[in-house]
């Protein structure tokens, strides 16, 4: 059982304010830590943000020696044509 003084959380928090969907392709590497959420078998994933949604990934340190390295590469996909007309509508 651990004892929860030696309970420490990290996060990488992502918002998308924009008028266009994001793709996040997010990489964790992760060294005496887990992760919390989302429920993922790979630190390897994708997300996909609609405009004004965020996300956030948690993970939890387990070893006394932990490292961790996040790396993501955002994708802004472009508004399609009768997202245009739709907008101009407004």
């Amino acid at each position: 059982m651990r004892e929860a003084t030696n309970c420490r959380i990290g996060f990488c928090y992502t918002a998308n304010d924009s008028n266009y969907v994001f793709e996040d392709a997010l990489s964790l590497k992760l060294v005496g830590a887990e992760i919390i959420t989302p429920n993922t078998k790979t630190p390897d994933f994708d997300l996909e943000l609609q405009p004004g949604s965020d996300h956030i990934v948690l993970f939890r340190q387990i070893d006394p020696q932990c490292s961790f390295g996040i790396s993501n590469q955002t994708v802004m996909r472009h508004r399609l044509p009768d997202e245009f007309v739709e907008e101009a509508k407004k």
